[in-house]
């Protein structure tokens, strides 16, 4: 009996639910899950609060930068330097005016006291840094003297102005007061010393055609005005002079060039007519064997055939006159310095006249030859 009633008691548990199975009342009544969804929330609010925005509206960091100018479009450089010229015949005297000017059998003719003379070039220049057409460019000018050894009369000066792109070239050049040798006064038939100034003026711009063929074509005019009493000798001369360029390798770079010359003068009457119509033809080879070496040499031939229709009893210099003409150039650059180039050139002229010289009426030169040697310095500052 004692025994049915400790039973009975043992099954009557008030609170069974929480004794034997505590999980089920734990997963009911649990906040901790309910919880986790806030945190996502306010994380993402910290987020936003931080100012880190969708990836389509987020500036990039070069966007948040004050961007400056660069360098290049307002930097100013300065060159100096002086080339030295031996030159053997610089005013292109023929074989006749050789042997009259040694001699002296003909001293009312020259000026000069001897053929061969050094000529001192030293020269200043500052370019400014800008942009033009969408490429940097570069705009400056250029001062030159040139100063003759022995015969200093010859001497004056040269200014250059240019602008100066990846793609492109305008320089203009003004030389005053260039000696050009004695010429006989129409009117009082007595030797004067012949005086011009020169302006050249002469744009150029490059189109790729194709990775190895680049084209240059060149236009320009060159303007020698005469000074009194050689005024019929000022012409005006407008060329064109195109230029293609292989790049088959980096460092050997073929040319070929054509130039084409229409030298008017202002002659007039029977005054002697220097006009003539000139066709040329250039092949080169530019190299840089080392970023800090540059080599160059070309061959340039060309024919010029004098225009005038002066009769050749008093214009024997010019009247049916055809001249060949020919040029071997070589130039070596090197850059020693950062800021000091040295700089070689050698030039070789020839011009051969299907005219004999008339020694006792022509005034101008037939056949000459010339040799040119430069020895140049560069320095940047």
């Amino acid at each position: 009996m004692t025994l049915l009633v400790l039973a009975a008691l043992a099954m009557q548990d008030p609170e069974p639910s929480v004794v034997q199975d505590p999980k089920p009342a734990l997963a009911a009544s649990d906040p901790v899950p309910a919880a986790e969804p806030v945190k996502k929330k306010k994380h993402k609010k910290k987020q936003e609060q931080e100012g880190e925005l969708p990836g389509a509206a987020r500036p990039a960091p070069e966007d948040l930068k004050v961007k400056k100018p660069k360098k290049e479009d307002y930097q100013v450089d300065f060159r100096v330097g002086l080339m030295m010229e031996y030159n053997d015949n610089i005013i292109r005297l023929d074989k006749r005016d050789l042997e009259q000017l040694k001699d002296g059998t003909k001293p009312q003719k020259f000026r000069i006291s001897q053929p061969q003379d050094w000529i001192y070039s030293p020269w200043a220049e500052a370019d400014l840094a800008l942009h033009v057409f969408g490429e940097a460019s570069t705009a400056g000018l250029r001062l030159t003297g040139h100063f003759f050894q022995v015969n200093s009369f010859a001497s004056n000066g040269a200014l250059n102005a240019f602008l100066k792109g990846k793609h492109f070239n305008v320089e203009y050049t003004y030389e005053p007061n260039v000696y050009r040798r004695e010429y006989r006064n129409l009117d009082t038939g007595i030797y004067e010393s012949a005086f011009y100034d020169d302006h050249l003026l002469e744009a150029s711009m490059k189109f790729p055609i194709e990775k190895t063929v680049t084209l240059r074509p060149k236009v320009g005019v060159e303007i020698r005005d005469y000074d009194a009493p050689f005024l019929y000798r000022s012409s005006i001369a407008p060329f064109v002079a195109p230029r293609a360029t292989l790049t088959l390798w980096d460092l050997v770079q073929p040319y070929v060039q054509y130039e084409f010359v229409w030298n008017d003068a202002f002659a007039t009457g029977v005054q002697p007519d220097t006009s003539y119509i000139q066709n040329g033809v250039a092949f080169g080879i530019h190299s840089r064997i080392l970023a800090e070496l540059e080599l160059e040499a070309n061959y340039r031939y060309e024919w010029r055939s004098y225009t005038t229709n002066n009769d050749p009893s008093f214009d024997p210099s010019h009247a049916g006159r055809n001249d060949r003409r020919s040029r071997i150039e070589t130039k070596i650059a090197w850059r020693a310095l950062p800021n000091l180039t040295l700089e070689f050139a050698y030039a070789h002229w020839s011009v051969l006249s299907d005219q004999p010289a008339k020694v006792d009426l022509a005034d101008d030169d037939s056949d000459w030859r010339r040799n040119e040697y430069l020895l140049g310095v560069t320095y940047i500052f």
